[in-house]
């Protein structure tokens, strides 16, 4: 049974932000259609709305978990409280209940993710290349690497350190920044692993690496040299490769799959998450929804914008927005706080590009429109 019509039209105020046809037929979780959509908005009450209506109308199988992906305990809170309202006559309002959410953060529901499709024989329930197991390697690596070559600053900064509070700090410090690392720069962390002491940028140029830099690329090297083969496997960004190139082989979902994950009011997601969910969405109904300040294309008012120009853009450029923008004339096509929005946020939604497909789940809304977008 196809997914009846849904609208999602801007407005002054959420509640009325959509308007459901009477005489759709609730579907059972049977008839979700997996897919990935992508749903822009500029207020995030509205998408709040849209993600509590959408649940409401689309219920899962009984005793199945909602899964939601949020960036902190506020947000997971604040989206709760929307779904424990009572519902409203005109199809709107809450569920009258909040109950079977399993809120997660993104980084530990990907791991998960990775031992439903790798198998959890094969995956531990924790990486060694964990930020917690990590802390006390480097703990132990540290003073056996202080006195060799490139590691002067931080043989520098272990001076004095007779109650090893230091060594502690600088140690928790390191194993989250590979932590992210292994996130968002896995091609670093490949380059060093192999012996080159260089960046890679997003057009794929490499650059050599500071000189005063070259103990990071060191010091990996000595993590994956200390767990050994099989710990270098259990990395994310060597998990996440084996995920990618098994999802998008298999002919039916894993035991255990979601059948629905839905990413709200998180401000950017790693290239790496992204993948894995597009990857999912083969089997799953992925709806994320995206906190966007404007409804046209706006990388392009930004510096660095060849690095954010993609063959595909989900949103059109401003009506009268010449293709080149001088400098000095800036202000008269674009809003100076959005140039200023933010990189990383800029980034993110470029990104998205290459992985949405509007025209694959735009019959599920009514009229074809998709993005909430209000003026008010």
């Amino acid at each position: 049974m196809p997914i009846p019509p849904i609208t999602a039209h801007s407005a002054k105020v959420a509640p009325s932000i959509f308007a459901f046809p009477k005489e759709a037929v609730m579907p059972d979780a049977t008839s979700l259609s997996a897919g990935f959509m992508v749903v822009h908005g500029n207020r995030l009450d509205e998408l709040r709305s849209l993600v509590v209506s959408w649940m409401r109308r689309y219920p899962l199988a009984p005793l199945e978990n909602e899964i939601a992906l949020v960036q902190s305990n506020g947000i997971a809170q604040w989206l709760k409280l929307a779904l424990a309202e009572d519902p409203e006559d005109d199809d709107m309002g809450g569920c009258g209940i909040a109950a079977a959410i399993d809120v997660q953060l993104p980084g530990s529901f990907m791991w998960q993710l990775y031992r439903m499709v790798l198998g959890r024989d094969e995956i531990p329930p924790k990486s060694l290349l964990d930020k917690a197991p990590l802390t006390w390697r480097l703990m132990r690596l540290l003073p056996e690497l202080i006195d060799q070559p490139h590691f002067e600053p931080l043989q520098r900064f272990l001076t004095h350190d007779t109650d090893l509070r230091k060594r502690y700090q600088l140690a928790e410090r390191l194993a989250d920044l590979f932590d992210q690392y292994q996130v968002y720069r896995a091609d670093w962390l490949e380059d060093w692993a192999a012996g080159r002491h260089q960046l890679r940028n997003g057009r794929g140029e490499s650059k050599p690496l500071n000189t005063a830099n070259c103990w990071q690329a060191e010091l990996w090297r000595a993590l994956l040299l200390d767990v050994g083969e099989e710990g270098m496997a259990e990395s994310r960004a060597g998990v996440h490769q084996r995920f990618i190139e098994r999802i998008n082989t298999l002919e039916k979902a894993p035991e255990g799959l979601p059948s629905r994950v839905i990413v709200f009011g998180i401000s950017s997601l790693p290239a790496q998450a992204l993948e894995a969910l597009a990857g999912l969405a083969r089997f799953s109904q992925v709806l994320l929804c995206v906190h966007n300040p404007c409804r046209h294309h706006w990388s392009d008012i930004v510096a660095d914008k060849d690095l954010l120009r993609n063959e595909y853009k989900r949103q059109a450029r401003k009506s009268g927005m010449p293709v080149t923008i001088d400098p000095q004339t800036l202000h008269q096509h674009a809003h100076p706080l959005l140039a200023a929005w933010g990189k990383q946020g800029r980034d993110y939604i470029s990104l998205l590009d290459s992985y949405d497909d509007p025209n694959s789940y735009r019959a599920a809304f009514r009229d074809g429109r998709i993005d909430l977008f209000s003026d008010s």
